[in-house]
């Protein structure tokens, strides 16, 4: 019994011995289990940290990138905004010249023609319109004439229209001959409106017609062809008008109807300056001249007008030529005038 109780005591013992180291062991064991896995945690916490932290590094340095890459955009687009802006404001002048400046230049300048030309298109097309219906109007009364020998309208007209109408042609002209040759008793108010017809358009038709005159005794038309053919101015005029002086009885009546037209018509001093040059031409074309003064010295000087001429007698009255002092100093002046002036009697016509 003792035996088996000192066995079991050994037996407890050894167990007791055995379960301390066990747990002895086991402590170890368990505590080096703990450490290794305390270890391996704070690798792995490591681990990770360094793996957020190389994410976040990388995060950050792709938030970098992607910052700079838009910051890089931004430069770039305001650096293209303000390359776009350089050139906008480069061009404005350019473009304000070459499209609103230059048209608008031209425009001007071309609405500046067109107040010139519209006015003058407008009175042009006008003058043309008017024109052309006063020539109706004209060939219709010459008509009458031919027809009905009726020239009061014609007349009518022509006095009207004068000086601005004179768009008379060569039939027309051969026609108011033809009725003034056939019509000697005209009344005398008509006579300048159809001779007029004639003399606003020199032409052969007129120059023979009012040759002609000269060839008829106390013709009507005289008075209109000594003022054409003088007015006219040509040389063959004046050698045809010094020959009818020197060969004809009336040679001095012809020379003071001379005088009278050029001092009504040129020398008078309410004319114009320009007009008195003209009349001074003709004075001395004819008054200094030798040949026309030395063949009229075997011309007795009338004593009175004839009727037949144009001028009245007031023509030697003193008074006439007082303003006029050039008329005085031609040769016939004072060969056949400077005692034959005569004081003014009436109110007279200058």
């Amino acid at each position: 019994m003792r035996s088996l109780k000192l066995f079991l005591v050994f037996l407890i013992g050894t167990n007791l011995a055995f379960n301390q180291v066990g747990n002895d062991t086991t402590k170890s064991n368990t505590i080096s289990m703990n450490e290794w896995d305390y270890e391996d945690k704070i690798a792995v916490i490591e681990n990770q940290e360094t793996k957020f932290l190389t994410e976040k590094n990388e995060l950050l340095e792709a938030a970098l990138i992607s910052n700079s890459n838009i910051f890089d955009g931004i430069t770039v687009f305001f650096g293209l905004i303000t390359i776009l802006l350089t050139i906008l404001a480069i061009s404005i002048p350019f473009f304000n010249y070459f499209y609103v400046i230059k048209p608008n230049r031209e425009l001007k300048s071309r609405l500046e023609e067109l107040e010139i030309e519209i006015p003058g298109t407008i009175e042009k097309n006008f003058a043309s319109f008017y024109r052309n219906y006063e020539k109706s109007k004209f060939k219709g009364f010459l008509k009458k004439l031919k027809e009905d020998g009726d020239y009061k309208e014609l007349a009518d007209f022509v006095d009207a229209n004068h000086p601005f109408y004179k768009d008379f042609e060569q039939e027309d002209q051969r026609t108011i001959v033809e009725f003034l040759k056939g019509n000697p008793e005209i009344d005398s108010s008509s006579l300048p409106a159809l001779n007029r017809i004639l003399m606003d358009r020199p032409s052969e038709i007129s120059t023979l017609f009012f040759k002609n005159t000269f060839e008829i005794e106390n013709n009507q038309n005289y008075k209109f062809a000594l003022e054409y053919l003088v007015d006219e101015g040509s040389s063959e005029h004046f050698n045809f008008l010094k020959k009818e002086i020197k060969n004809s009885s009336n040679g001095h009546c012809y020379m003071l109807d001379i005088l009278e037209f050029s001092q009504y018509y040129y020398l008078n001093k309410f004319h114009d300056i320009s007009k008195g040059d003209i009349g001074i031409k003709i004075v001395k074309k004819y008054f200094d001249n030798e040949e026309i003064c030395e063949s009229l010295k075997e011309i007795d000087f009338p004593k009175s007008r004839e009727s037949k001429y144009s001028f009245v007698d007031d023509v030697l009255v003193k008074t006439k030529y007082e303003d006029n002092p050039f008329l005085t100093a031609t040769l016939y002046f004072k060969l056949f005038l400077v005692n034959k002036l005569t004081k003014p009697t009436s109110f007279l016509r200058i």
